[in-house]
């Protein structure tokens, strides 16, 4: 297949293919530039091809992760499935963090920026609500060329000043990401808002959403984080990575091979420049009392700039503690995605779990157990308190009857042992 060119804001960072193996290589220009930055943490800045390992892990976590929606987009741009650098180039004007991926031939598409917004309405974005509804993997339109990780459904859209929204074509960047849940787990979505406000809430850095009805549908928009709007109204893409693609791993969950809370927190405190790693734990523990069990490594993610990384603000946040118990479904399980001290289980992981973890990761376990304590005290008021800023509608009241009590439950139980 022809060599993709791989951009940061419009700046050239080097080359990709799938040859035998999947290649990069940063391009001499970026590497001799005066603040050079790694497009990922496990591909470090240095002439020659990158890993094989590294390289595949970078690309996977920027598609979607459904073979459903993968399938068709291969046919849609005529490639093979089995080729996620080719369906990457289908899809890759609007990635991800700041990047930006094309053929060569293509390439002026992005250094000029070359593009343009569609307004829509209400009643179209019902309507694409309403075909997500029907068919989890109708992500795209025939026309889009953006690209987003995860198994979710989802589409991004661009947010005006004014709070209009619009399709955006080309190397437009998006603003926003409408995630209406997942069909049969219930009120998924206004689960994830209720919990990402009620940890704005407690102190903690989240994504900012908010739970919009769009005629009978609704669904969670996401103001993206990888993105910032400048004093004239330009926005500007912000690279990121999620902690696979930093750590080098194809495989999300601990369990199936993916990386470890230990892994991560490495990481940060070798690259970050701020209290990332308190930061993180905190998330891992505000992650347990809540019981948000899909908190695997893919739903962390790594800000990187010239001066240096920080963990990103929180997503991807919802409790599995309102639903039936399911052992094959994640969402709905009684284990977290990542063990403390070998603990999984929710209402299992005690204080000596925690203080041990933390003497493991080089935190204060004196800290770290006044965290606990401090978020324990106050989710459950933080929760109750994002339920009151919504419309007491049947949703919002049949998911507080069932989430409340549960997270009260969950950290009376945390400070208790």
């Amino acid at each position: 297949m022809p060599t993709l060119t791989v951009f940061l804001n419009g700046e050239q960072v080097g080359t990709l293919e799938q040859a035998s193996t999947t290649r990069f290589s940063y391009s001499e220009q970026w590497l001799t530039k005066s603040e050079p930055f790694p497009l990922s943490l496990s591909m470090p800045l240095r002439p020659g091809l990158q890993t094989q390992r590294a390289t595949l892990a970078w690309v996977e976590g920027l598609l979607p992760s459904s073979w459903e929606v993968r399938s068709r987009l291969a046919e849609a741009g005529g490639v093979k499935l089995t080729n996620p650098v080719a369906l990457l180039g289908t899809v890759g004007l609007d990635c991800p963090g700041a990047v930006q991926v094309c053929e060569e031939r293509a390439a002026t598409e992005i250094t000029e920026q070359q593009g343009s917004l569609e307004p829509v309405d209400d009643g179209w974005i019902e309507g694409r609500l309403e075909a997500l509804a029907e068919d989890a993997s109708s992500w795209y339109l025939a026309d889009e060329r953006w690209s987003l990780g995860g198994g979710q459904a989802k589409f991004p859209l661009y947010r005006s000043a004014d709070g209009a929204w619009s399709r955006a074509h080309g190397s437009q960047p998006t603003t926003h990401i409408f995630k209406p849940g997942v069909r049969g787990v219930r009120l998924l979505a206004l689960n994830e808002h209720i919990c990402l406000s009620a940890l704005g809430k407690v102190g903690l850095l989240v994504a900012r959403t908010e739970y919009l009805r769009f005629g009978a549908l609704s669904a969670t928009v996401v103001e993206r984080f990888d993105r910032h709007r400048q004093q004239d109204g330009t926005v500007v893409r912000e690279h990121q990575e999620d902690c696979c693609q930093a750590l080098g791993s194809t495989v999300a969950y601990e369990t199936s091979g993916g990386p470890s809370a230990t892994q991560i927190c490495d990481v940060l405190r070798t690259e970050a420049v701020d209290d990332s790693g308190k930061r993180f734990a905190e998330a891992l523990v505000a992650g347990y009392l809540l019981g948000a069990t899909d908190g695997h490594a893919r739903n962390y993610s790594i800000k990187l700039w010239p001066g240096g990384t920080r963990l990103a603000p929180l997503y991807d946040v919802a409790s599995a503690l309102p639903y039936e118990r399911d052992p094959f479904n994640p969402l709905a399980s009684r284990k977290i995605a990542m063990a403390i001290c070998g603990e999984r289980v929710i209402g299992a992981v005690t204080s000596a779990h925690w203080e041990k973890w933390a003497k493991l990761n080089r935190i204060d376990p004196a800290w770290l157990m006044d965290r606990i304590h401090v978020l324990a005290t106050t989710l459950p008021a933080a929760i109750e308190d994002s339920f009151a800023q919504l419309d007491s509608d049947d949703d919002t009241l049949s998911l507080r009857s069932r989430l409340l009590p549960a997270i009260e439950k969950n950290c009376a139980r945390a400070l208790s042992v």
